[in-house]
């Protein structure tokens, strides 16, 4: 979008000019480590909000302001958000919803994998008091811990101060990182055919099914609802200023995923690996809008692997949405696919079975 607010991705402020007029600053008044970090502001004309960010994310209030500075010399403000993630799902999902909940969208989006999930950095502008605003919002995850570093200025003002915002993105740090990126606990699915092979299932899904006595090896799992009063399970429809949700029907959780292992004599080539996914879809019930996979980053062990998202119909109905994968690894296949609602349905549950669907191929580790 050419008239989006700028989004630097180097830095533009030289050496010299960083040790004379930037600090790194420390946010420890909370005093759980899990909710401090640090990061690089400009000196003299940055001060914090004393009586803004003292309180850490709860299960009952899991999204919190954890620190609110503010940029004296010009009507700019850097505010962090700490989330206690329910779910393991992507940060950029996460993101994107939240702005859009809370009547923003973003103008551009910068995502990257890593391996707690792809992360995201918008920008994004609003009329407010005052005037015309831009901003720009990037994530960081260690565990079930979410970081939001929302950077925000006047329209005109965001322009000059950009490359400010930028170091203050690059220079986050967190005081205390996790032993694993994942959000939640794992389920270990595993068998010895068609080589000893095993993958991670969020523990918030039911291993279904397991079968690993043929050629190959498949695993089945269902989404598990959560209780309606759970609101860590709706975290991104939360609004900026007050706590306030709206609920989601406990049917729009559900959702199915499956994942079959196959050799290369089983699976001979990528079109028979796409007609085993659709068709299966289809003797299910499910009516696919498009039928096209799209070659995709490979996942982990991956070498190639090609993609389908699409709209669908559950025994007729709309709302449903179906995501398939085949992937090559060597002589081995992973034939995967997960149905639950759409985006529009339920964005938490939609996020949740995303990244549900891509943990399985990121962790999938096989004995050669």
């Amino acid at each position: 979008m050419p008239d989006a607010p700028s989004q630097p991705v180097k830095l533009a402020i030289g050496a010299e000019d960083l040790q004379r007029d930037f600090i790194r600053v420390t946010m420890d008044r909370i005093a759980d480590p899990a909710w401090q970090y640090a990061l690089v502001l400009r000196k003299n004309v940055t001060k914090v909000r004393p009586n803004d960010g003292l309180a850490a994310p709860t299960p009952s209030a899991p999204v919190r302001s954890v620190g609110l500075l503010y940029r004296e010399d010009v009507e700019a403000d850097v505010e962090v958000y700490g989330v206690r993630l329910r779910f393991e799902v992507d940060p950029a999902n996460w993101l994107e919803d939240w702005l859009r909940f809370n009547g923003l969208r973003p103008a551009a989006m910068l995502r990257w994998p890593l391996p707690g999930g792809v992360s995201g950095d918008a920008v994004a502008e609003w009329d407010g008091q005052g005037g015309r605003f831009a901003g720009r919002f990037a994530t960081f995850k260690s565990g079930s811990r979410l970081f939001v570093v929302c950077c925000r200025a006047k329209r005109d003002v965001y322009e000059k101060i950009a490359d400010d915002f930028f170091l203050a993105l690059t220079q986050f740090k967190l005081v205390q990182s996790d032993p694993t990126p994942l959000a939640e606990p794992v389920r270990v699915a595993s068998g010895p055919n068609p080589v000893p092979w095993k993958m991670l299932v969020p523990a918030s899904w039911a291993v279904t099914a397991l079968d690993a006595d043929g050629d190959g090896g498949t695993i089945q799992a269902a989404a598990q609802p959560p209780a309606e009063s759970d609101v860590g399970a709706v975290s991104a429809a939360s609004h900026f200023f007050e706590d306030r949700r709206p609920s989601w029907d406990p049917s729009t959780w559900a959702a199915q995923l499956s994942a079959t292992i196959a050799p290369g004599d089983v699976i001979g080539s990528w079109a028979a690996a796409q007609d085993l996914c659709t068709s299966t879809l289809r003797d299910a019930g499910l009516g696919l809008e498009e039928r096209d996979f799209v070659e995709e980053a490979p996942l982990g062990l991956f070498e190639e692997s090609h993609a389908l998202v699409t709209p669908a119909t559950l025994r007729g109905e709309p709302g449903a949405e179906a995501r398939c994968r085949v992937a090559r690894a060597g002589d081995f296949w992973l034939v995967s696919a997960a149905v639950g609602v759409s985006r529009p349905v339920n964005p938490h549950a939609w996020m949740r079975n995303a990244r549900a669907h891509d943990l399985v191929a990121q962790t999938l580790e096989l004995e050669r």
